[in-house]
């Protein structure tokens, strides 16, 4: 079956029956006639071909065309011209800014039409501070059209990216491409299936094979659970109708919610990267529910996963850097060993990194727990020890503190966290604030001149403490 004709398809049935107010495209001899006018009017710009003399034309056109008090073949006439200069002058953001103003007009097919104008200005791209903006604008389409379930220019797309991503010689770059290469590459494969669960729904509805294959689609991959539990539990998979049955029935005791978080939880771990996070988001949505419900080895459990999936929501996996080898913070213990820091009472015991891994980094996190019985503080450090963010653990605060000139610690922010069985730590900088995040939920935000991770280390005191997971964030 014709891809295009998949995508299309795929979407029309996905996606409730609403009108869309988008013109048609005009009549091509009517297109022709306004770009004649155009070109008349605007003929002493169409006169400089210089590529900035380009851009600048295609910024009045996008003006105009953007006007809609004027004829609709005119308005398609100058948005289409304005993509063609602007690709002509090298300016991607505004090609992309003109084929914007065309879909949300036109019917149009945008991503298509990215794709084109991404392919022709991304040749030009020489350094690599220009290969890194070309792969990013692939990778921002290859979502876009994964959206528009056209998986075809999604494919292309991420391969693309891939290609750009080599000449970076980055390898968190090249991994970020491959992988979203995998994902339309997976998407396109699930998108002819789901036409055929369709096809076979219409005319079987209770078929088991088609109920599952819609199913897993529109849950997994799609996340659209209220629509694909139904149709999962009506499924031939014998694990995947138990749980949908399991979801379906809306438990309200704390146990049976773990449960069918569990269940999704274990689904995730076996299924491929890219229903991982949708799977994942449907564990989490059962584990919030337990709350404090739980007892024992589940509640343990329970809030150990949901930081997980919170720590998540920080940035993707691909951004962090692991720092699994305690010999970087000059601790004598084995690469993927827990660090300890063993301080006596009343006095601390901080080691800061003895050198940061390439690049720049906006992000900390680390893991904290305590030895049972013994009351100590712990945390994460910034700007060798001077501004921490750490469990006061006698008291079973949250802190988040900074040095004064003369030595003595101004505290910013506290909140009571309660007793835990291990705290996650995580520092951020963004837009000259320091936002300070435990188990993924940020607590307070403090002003700061830096614009990135400054001297990141771990600091205990009154006591013993371990740290692991520990972890930067790359900008």
């Amino acid at each position: 079956m014709d891809l295009a004709v998949v995508a299309t398809l795929a979407l029309a049935l996905a996606t409730p029956d609403v009108q869309d107010a988008r013109l048609p495209v005009p009549d091509p001899a009517a297109v022709a006639k306004a770009e004649k006018l155009i070109r008349e009017i605007f003929r002493d710009d169409y006169a400089r071909k210089s590529p900035p003399d380009q851009v600048a034309l295609a910024q009045k056109l996008i003006s105009q065309g953007e006007q809609r008090d004027g004829e609709t073949p005119t308005r398609y006439a100058l948005l289409r011209e304005a993509q063609d200069l602007a690709v002509q002058g090298g300016d991607a953001p505004l090609a992309l800014k003109a084929i914007d103003g065309l879909a949300r007009n036109f019917l149009v097919n945008a991503v298509a039409l990215k794709h084109a104008a991404l392919q022709t200005t991304s040749k030009s791209a020489r350094t690599p501070e220009e290969l890194k903006l070309a792969t990013a604008r692939f990778l921002s389409l290859a979502d876009e059209a994964l959206l528009a379930e056209d998986p075809d220019i999604a494919v292309k797309s991420a391969d693309s990216a891939t290609q750009l991503a080599r000449k970076t010689k980055e390898l968190s770059l090249i991994s970020r491409s491959e992988v979203k290469g995998k994902e339309a590459s997976a998407r396109k494969a699930a998108l002819e299936k789901v036409v055929k669960a369709r096809e076979t729904l219409s005319k079987s509805p209770d078929d088991p094979s088609a109920n599952h294959a819609l199913g897993y689609y529109l849950c997994a991959v799609k996340g659209d659970w209220d629509s694909g539990l139904r149709l999962a539990a009506k499924g031939e998979d014998p694990t995947w109708k138990a749980l949908a049955a399991k979801d379906l029935a809306a438990p309200g005791d704390a146990a049976s919610q773990a449960s069918v978080g569990d269940g999704w939880w274990d689904l995730a771990e076996k299924a491929p990267e890219t229903a991982r996070p949708n799977l994942r988001a449907r564990a989490a949505f059962w584990y919030e529910k337990v709350g404090d419900g739980a007892t024992g080895l589940t509640r343990t459990k329970v809030r150990s996963r949901l930081a997980e999936l919170r720590m998540d929501k920080l940035g993707p996996k691909h951004l962090w850097v692991p720092l699994n080898d305690p010999q970087q913070f000059g601790v004598n213990r084995k690469p993927g060993e827990a660090i300890e820091l063993s301080a006596d009472e009343g006095k601390a015991d901080g080691q800061s990194i003895k050198s940061l891994p390439p690049g720049e980094f906006d992000g900390f996190a680390a893991r904290v727990r305590f030895k049972t019985g013994i009351r100590a503080h712990a945390g994460i450090a910034l700007e060798d020890k001077s501004i921490l963010a750490y469990i006061d653990y006698s008291g079973k605060y949250f802190m988040f503190s900074h040095l004064l000139d003369d030595r003595k610690w101004q505290v910013d922010f506290d909140k009571k966290c309660g007793e835990r069985e291990e705290y996650n730590l995580c520092i951020l900088v963004a837009d000259g604030e320091y936002r300070a995040f435990l188990d993924g939920v940020e607590l307070c935000r403090t002003k700061t001149t830096q614009s990135r991770i400054v001297q990141p280390g771990l600091q205990a005191s009154h006591g013993p403490a371990i740290f692991d997971r520990i972890q930067l964030r790359k900008k």
